[in-house]
């Protein structure tokens, strides 16, 4: 499906997205001038934006994962989970940190460390999440 505009066509540029083309097959070049054309063209086919929905932590995929491990905890327990948690990723980082030689190799154990850290961190992330969501602070 093609959408014209006056001298401009809707079609996929060379890295496979939607840009404004003029009929020679040049790319256009005003933004501004392409980003309004684009906009009415849209709306005149009936393209709208997707309305944005109430998103809570109690609808995202980990939370009976975070209920099952943490749900008998009390907050001072959840936040002393939390310290750990960032004792370990700054642990973890502190390892990491000569990750690559130099030489453009890598050492394994360190690579280990950095994805454990970032592991701990997205733990910690939802963590403190949950925590939010059920004391409400």
């Amino acid at each position: 499906m093609a959408i014209t505009r006056g001298e401009y066509l809707w079609s996929l540029n060379y890295r496979c997205k939607w840009a404004w083309h003029r009929r020679d097959g040049q790319q256009a070049s005003g933004a501004y001038d392409s980003y309004d054309d684009s906009t009415e063209a849209f709306e005149a086919h009936g393209f709208r934006e997707a309305a944005a929905t109430e998103v809570t932590f109690r609808t995202h995929p980990e939370f009976a994962r975070m209920e099952s491990l943490y749900g008998r905890q009390n907050k001072s327990q959840l936040t002393q989970a939390i310290v750990t948690l960032s004792r370990d990723i700054h642990s973890h980082q502190s390892a990491a940190r000569r990750e690559f030689n130099g030489n453009g190799g890598r050492r394994s154990g360190a690579a280990v460390s950095a994805q454990s850290a970032r592991d701990l961190g997205q733990e910690k992330l939802l963590l403190q999440m949950y925590v939010s969501d059920k004391f409400g602070s």
